[in-house]
């Protein structure tokens, strides 16, 4: 129901913005033949409302992947301006959310925007990302909040299968500390995995993994210099393998 209901309201902005762009096309052409046409039809004013309805179709869009335990909307004018007062209770993969907003349309121009942006998500997730998701409140940015939940999701399953993966297939040496930490143990050292995310941009989730090599407090001055690098060549091996082929690559250096 919910899949169908976001579909209908998707085609629905779709045929609106069809039918701008041909109202659109036939005033540019009564322009161009000199033929007579309503002077307050603006080419600008209806480019506006074209991205504005396209905007909306974008954030419908970013739903279209998530499922939902609720959406209700309340619906009031206030002159030229319709105020769609929504909420929506929803989950993408382990994450659990809730937004509340206001979406207000100009019924003159068409233009919309989102205010009073209320986020409340899974505490692991909130804790992770908390800055972002502020910023994203503040701003009344739904769909970068629907961007960090699916990039997150995607790099912390992504991070669990890799370290399952690892532990599973060299038991005697390679060890999960914890969520973020995977040590693989070696004759004379550990080498320690750490696995975090961090946001680039406006709102894409990456993983940050580096690599710490512990070693004997006795001989760690004698390894100054290769120590230092350990991380910076360990970057380089992540651009040209990957992440499972690197992980993969130290393994079979130390086993």
């Amino acid at each position: 129901m919910m899949a169908a209901s976001l579909e209908e309201s998707v085609n629905s902005l779709q045929d609106r913005i069809a039918a701008l762009e041909e109202e659109n096309n036939l005033l540019k052409n009564a322009k161009q033949k000199h033929l007579p046409y309503h002077e307050d039809k603006e080419d600008s004013e209806t480019h506006k409302t074209i991205e504005s309805l396209q905007q909306q179709v974008a954030i419908l869009r970013d739903l279209s992947p998530f499922r939902f335990s609720g959406l209700s909307e309340v619906l009031s004018q206030d002159g030229l301006t319709v105020n769609i007062r929504k909420t929506i209770e929803g989950r993408y993969r382990d994450v659990q959310f809730q937004l509340k907003f206001l979406m207000q349309e100009s019924l003159n121009t068409g233009e919309s925007h989102v205010t009073d942006l209320s986020i409340a998500a899974s505490d692991v997730f909130t804790t992770d990302l908390m800055e972002h998701i502020e910023r994203m409140s503040a701003q009344g940015n739904v769909q970068g909040f629907l961007h960090l939940v699916k990039g997150y999701s995607r790099w912390t399953e992504a991070k669990t299968q890799t370290f399952k993966h690892f532990t599973a297939e060299y038991p005697n040496i390679v060890m999960q500390v914890d969520t973020n930490l995977l040590n693989i143990k070696a004759n004379n050292c550990t080498l320690v995995l750490t696995w975090n995310l961090e946001v680039e941009g406006e709102s894409s989730v990456v993983p940050d993994i580096r690599l710490e090599v512990v070693v004997p407090e006795s001989v760690q001055e004698k390894q100054k210099d290769f120590l230092e690098s350990v991380d910076e060549n360990f970057q380089l091996m992540l651009q040209r393998l990957g992440i499972e082929a690197s992980i993969n690559s130290l393994i079979e250096t130390v086993k």
